[in-house]
């Protein structure tokens, strides 16, 4: 057994939008920075070599400055996060010749956060806005396929098919007046 490469690296993600109300006011949400720890090894038996992973492939989190943004009936809030562990299979065919396979499995969790109006009892022209909260998450599998020719240490081409990959997020809404 021969460890061939063991990498810890760190992803960091920020993310802000903008909102503008008619052209006249814009509205910005909080800057968010999150840093996420990877982790991929590799084990090779010959021409054999086994992998394993881990890293987040996306994230993005807003939360909204402004209680009286005019997107708030959209959202005053999101966040996902997604992530896949990998476990993979490489064989190298000849001396120039290789071909890969991954299973991948990804998680996925997602929340919003929104205002509703909600019109007062016996005048629909008054109203009162009601926060709204979704908590999901979900997970899906699917698979990469891999094929590289390698000519020198200067030239190498491969060709990668990633299958797609289906979430079903389920999870729970809540309100707050």
């Amino acid at each position: 057994l021969n460890i061939n490469e063991l990498i810890l690296s760190s992803k960091t993600m920020w993310s802000r939008s903008y909102v503008s109300d008619g052209g006249q006011t814009t509205f910005g949400s909080k800057t968010q920075t999150q840093l996420f720890p990877e982790l991929f090894f590799n084990y090779r038996f010959g021409k054999l070599v086994l992998g394993f992973g881990s890293a987040t492939t996306s994230a993005y989190e807003v939360e909204w400055d402004a209680a009286s943004a005019p997107g708030r009936f959209l959202s005053t809030g999101s966040k996902y996060e997604g992530r896949e562990l990998m476990g993979a299979i490489a064989y190298k065919l000849s001396a120039r010749f290789s071909i890969g396979l991954t299973l991948r499995h990804a998680q996925m969790d997602v929340t919003h956060q929104r205002n509703l109006p909600r019109p007062l009892p016996g005048d629909d022209s008054l109203y009162y806005e009601a926060g709204e909260r979704f908590d999901t998450d979900g997970t899906g599998t699917g698979y990469t396929l891999g094929f590289q020719y390698y000519r020198d240490r200067r030239f190498s081409v491969g060709l990668t098919y990633f299958s797609p990959i289906e979430i079903d997020l389920s999870g729970n809404r809540s309100f707050s007046l």
